[in-house]
């Protein structure tokens, strides 16, 4: 048998941890620390941004070095532009 555990939060809901806290069900982690590092991992991540259901919503990564590694292929879609600044941008 089965069993249903759940928590129905009004408006806010904070949970304070010292020092670390995990969350992990079967091969899905979420692992922050006091530190303030933070990973999410699993078999596969979806991050998704609607803005409301609207489908016009934002993704922002911000951060002094942001690296993406693949053992295979990266797929970038875009229904308008694409812009890429830096200093110089490499190509191989």
């Amino acid at each position: 048998m089965q069993r249903f555990h759940g928590i129905k939060i009004g408006k806010k809901y904070t949970l304070e941890v010292g020092e670390e806290i995990e969350i992990v069900t079967g091969k899905s982690s979420i692992y922050m620390n006091s530190e303030g590092k933070i990973t999410i991992q699993g078999t596969d991540v979806n991050v998704i941004s609607t803005a409301g259901g609207s489908g016009k919503g934002q993704l922002n990564l911000k951060g002094v070095d942001i690296t993406t590694r693949a053992k295979g292929e990266i797929d970038t879609k875009a229904q308008k532009n694409i812009t890429v600044k830096g200093k110089k941008i490499l190509d191989n």
